[in-house]
């Protein structure tokens, strides 16, 4: 059973101190990459979490780059259904640090719709 966050704690995890928050979150093995970003496994407060880290790269090339982070932030922020992971938190100092934190989830999507070891 995944531990679970109630509302209080669920207003405390949009971060604007950065530097304070990261001594928080201790980061682990990396679990993908995208193009933009890369996913690490995590854990904060004893929650397993799955940490977003945006490439400053993303930052200097995207002159809308905050604006599409936040947005992003916002709309995780809203969700609330079960096949969605839930946002923990996120943290913004660009160019250098943007993350977005939510909930880890043990498999993938690919195992959870066809099951483990299966190819399709």
């Amino acid at each position: 059973m995944r531990p679970h966050l109630n509302d209080q704690d669920n207003n405390l995890l949009i971060w604007l101190s950065f530097k304070k928050k990261l001594e928080q979150i201790q980061l682990e093995d990396k679990i993908g990459q995208g193009t933009t970003a890369e996913i690490h496994r995590g854990t904060w407060r004893g929650f397993d979490v799955a940490v977003k880290c945006i490439s400053p790269e993303f930052f200097r090339t995207n002159a809308n780059g905050v604006e599409f982070f936040a947005q992003e932030v916002e709309t995780l922020s809203k969700q609330r259904h079960r096949f969605v992971l839930n946002l923990m938190g996120a943290c913004l100092d660009p160019p250098n640090h943007a993350w977005v934190v939510t909930e880890y989830l043990s498999t993938t999507l690919k195992e959870w719709l066809y099951g483990p070891g299966k190819r399709y």
